[in-house]
């Protein structure tokens, strides 16, 4: 038996780059989607565990769009509805035009479906919050190989989302629990993990990405993404030319569409270019911020020192000023400050 496990594509999502962009990233999410499905069509079936897309910006035409992906993976997917993708009123009217591989979970409360061998049990949202107690007295019958699917987080007790005990959870005896809900995967023991997402969507989205793969051999992640999110902190003087910077940062580039982020300091040693960057290196998107270096607060402060602003300068010396925090803090406070004077 041989079967693949994927979660929190969110198709259509609405997303914080500009609009060239966005389209780019909401394009590789489908690419993505749809290739895993590709190639895996010889695996036995297919497991969704929710926010397959984002309900709130999904057309007539991406339901059409996914329901043909779906219908030519010529296995049974099983599927169930997390927070961003439930099924109501104003959607279920789409999912009559489903196709027969698709199998939903259509309750709220704790059910399965039987593939040959195998019982899959799953509960899907009926809205963006969960506040069902989920039933941990479930009886497996272990003729079969039994599957939990979920859309949730573990002990969270105040949560808006589905809150399970990782401890019954485990007692109740599964053969494999894959949940959606966090995109970062996560493996709590040999049967229960977070996949994650297929994709990262943002410079917060940090490791892999892809799906599970399930057979005889045990859970194996298998890597897929198509996109690679990074941010770099740069100091010039510790390069010798714009070349010798470009050629490092060539080093950083993976096989992927690479989005960038750089935070330069000492910016004034050369000059760099970052339409330049983004052609030359073949970015999907890049952007450049340059930073004062610290020294720049240090000999303002001893030009102001018997000022608020010499004074606010002292309160960051014992501080980590490698922590982003701190340093936004300093920008500000000195900004704030200078400010000030002028009016």
């Amino acid at each position: 038996m041989k079967f693949i496990h994927i979660s929190d594509i969110h198709l259509s999502d609405k997303l914080d780059f500009d609009s060239s962009n966005s389209k780019l990233i909401r394009k590789m999410k489908w690419d993505s989607f749809e290739k895993i499905l590709k190639e895996n069509r010889d695996k036995d079936f297919l497991l969704i565990s929710g926010d397959l897309f984002e309900r709130d910006f999904f057309t007539l035409k991406d339901y059409q769009k996914l329901f043909e992906i779906l219908e030519d993976f010529p296995k049974d997917i099983y599927y169930l509805c997390g927070n961003h993708d439930y099924i109501d009123g104003k959607n279920e009217i789409f999912f009559s035009d489903k196709p027969d591989n698709l199998h939903i979970f259509s309750s709220d409360r704790i059910e399965f479906f039987e593939h040959n061998n195998v019982r899959i049990y799953g509960i899907s949202y009926k809205d963006r919050i969960f506040d069902k107690r989920f039933n941990y007295n479930i009886s497996l019958n272990h003729d079969y190989y039994n599957i939990l699917i979920g859309h949730g987080v573990f002990n969270e007790n105040n949560s808006s989302y589905m809150n399970l005990n990782l401890e019954r959870i485990s007692n109740i005896g599964f053969d494999y629990v894959g949940l959606g809900h966090i995109h970062k995967k996560e493996k709590f023991s040999d049967k229960i993990f977070y996949v994650g997402s297929i994709e990262p969507m943002s410079f917060k989205d940090k490791g892999e990405f892809g799906y599970n793969l399930i057979d005889e051999n045990g859970v194996k992640f298998i890597n897929s993404s198509q996109m690679s999110f990074n941010t770099f902190d740069f100091d010039l003087n510790d390069f010798k030319s714009s070349e010798d910077f470009e050629k490092f940062l060539e080093k950083k580039l993976v096989k992927k569409y690479n989005f960038f982020t750089i935070n330069v300091s000492n910016y004034d040693k050369f000059n760099i270019s970052e339409k330049y960057l983004k052609d030359s290196l073949d970015l999907a998107y890049l952007k450049i911020n340059y930073l004062r270096n610290q020294n720049y607060y240090k000999d303002l402060s001893k030009i102001y020192e018997s000022t608020i602003l010499g004074d606010f300068y002292q309160y960051f010396v014992d501080l980590d000023m490698d922590d982003p925090v701190n340093k936004r803090a300093l920008e500000i406070g000195f900004d704030a400050i200078l400010r000030s004077k002028d009016e």
